[in-house]
């Protein structure tokens, strides 16, 4: 097993993951072979490579014996670490404190690991945590956390934990989302005030509020206590959002008494804004009640129709046109044509550098047309002046601005079918797309 460690910008932490090693190694041929001369720590009076007995629980047994059998320092450690926490976490910490002083890390870092590794499949998570508080050097309460985060996700051969998380803040929400049964949100934010500092930690309490909130908003929101400035206004943010999910219309009530009028208007923001993404009409509703004076009003309006219009564009493009004031109205319209313009209703993709179909929207104007199918290349597009653009090696966002345009409008496509007929012209008159719930592409 290998460990490597990398700090500063933009570094991670790679645990390359292999069981602890059975190891045996072959003597030369001139000598009978031992007989199980690999230290097997299972029970007390077993006996050593001497053939003597000896107490299982004295530190160094195991590594003893793969050291005369020639086992490499890192495969030593580890098993030993293994075997003596699978006796008990005392054990294994007794021996962990006599290495201490040892100077050579990557040997200390081996036993750590195969000790937390055996721990997390042995013991309460709870107590694993625990013991995380009685390492005192930071390299070795990683090792440590790492073994733990490896065990508990089942991870297969690599994990590589992110530099933005770091291999605390990893473990963190890796006991907040994937074992709430063994760990209580309270626990986690515990952890989290322990062994993370600065942003990493404001953004686990963040996620532990956004957790927390479906049973206790009061006591959600007083984890944000802790944290200043841009901490704190990013743990806010997620914990309105975690509400929101939760209870939209208790959000806004509590987002509502915020004393100070710009964050006031940028956590309603956040909360109706995701409301939108699963009920578009209650986040409507929700927008149009903000006084007129409410900072960002005008584009909180457009998120929703944006979003609406994803799902369901004749109903976002009926309410934008309720709207009596015109700014806001043309704001909704912006809104969902971002999400719903007037085109062919064609999606693309690339291949070799030019434009290829990968499928087309049910009752689009491209479907109906039935001139261009799944594979289709696109070769040059009919501009405004009716001059052919090449589309080979053109950025794809720019053969969509071109393919787009006013309704009623018509565009030329050169093609060359997928079926590998002659390259030809097709013409297709431009209309709005109109997504509609449950829509799929025709393949």
């Amino acid at each position: 097993m290998v460990l490597i460690l990398a700090f500063g910008a933009g570094a991670g932490v790679t645990y390359l993951m292999t069981k602890p090693p059975e190891v045996s190694v072959e003597k030369p041929k001139a000598e009978k072979p031992p007989q199980d001369r690999v230290a097997k720590v299972e029970k007390a009076g077993s006996l050593s490579s001497s053939g003597k007995a000896v107490d299982p629980r004295s530190p160094g047994v195991a590594a003893r014996d793969l050291l005369n059998n020639g086992v490499p320092n890192r495969h030593r450690f580890e098993r030993e670490g293994w075997d003596l926490a699978g006796m008990g976490a005392e054990a294994a910490m007794s021996r962990m404190e006599q290495l201490n002083g040892y100077t050579d890390l990557q040997n200390r870092t081996a036993f750590i690991r195969g000790m937390f590794e055996q721990l997390a499949l042995s013991q309460k998570p709870a107590d694993s945590l625990a013991l995380l508080k009685r390492i005192p050097g930071v390299l070795d309460r990683e090792a440590a956390m790492g073994a733990l985060l490896r065990s508990w996700r089942h991870s297969p051969e690599v994990l590589t934990v992110s530099s933005e998380l770091g291999i605390a803040g990893a473990l963190g929400l890796h006991l907040l989302k994937s074992r709430s049964k063994d760990v209580s949100p309270q626990e986690v934010a515990a952890f989290a005030r322990e062994f993370i500092k600065g942003s990493i930690r404001g953004s686990l309490l963040a996620e532990v509020a956004a957790t927390l909130v479906k049973t206790d908003p009061a006591a959600a929101f007083a984890l944000g206590n802790e944290l200043t400035g841009q901490q704190q206004m990013a743990f806010m943010h997620r914990f309105a959002d975690g509400w929101a999910a939760e209870d939209p219309e208790a959000a806004m009530k509590w987002a509502a008494t915020v004393p100070d009028l710009v964050t006031r208007a940028e956590l309603q923001a956040s909360i109706i804004e995701s409301q939108a993404e699963r009920d578009a009409v209650g986040a409507a509703r929700h927008a149009q009640q903000l006084p007129a004076d409410t900072p960002g009003r005008v584009e909180i309006l457009q998120a929703v129709a944006r979003e609406w219009a994803a799902k369901d564009t004749r109903a976002a493009m009926q309410w934008a046109a309720t709207l009596t004031d015109e700014a806001e109205r043309n704001a909704t319209q912006t809104g969902i044509r971002a999400s719903a313009p007037v085109g062919i209703g064609a999606a693309l993709g690339t291949e070799q550098g030019l434009p290829v179909v990968s499928g087309l929207m049910d009752g689009s104007a491209a479907q109906r047309a039935g001139t261009l199918q799944k594979g289709d290349r696109i070769l040059a597009v009919s501009d405004g002046a009716g001059q052919w653009v090449d589309a080979k090696d053109t950025n794809l966002a720019d053969v969509v601005g071109l393919i787009r345009g006013e309704a009623g409008t018509a565009v030329s496509l050169r093609i060359q079918p997928a079926d590998g007929g002659a390259a030809r012209v097709i013409t297709i008159t431009r209309q709005q797309i109109m997504h509609t719930p449950g829509q799929k592409l025709i393949q």
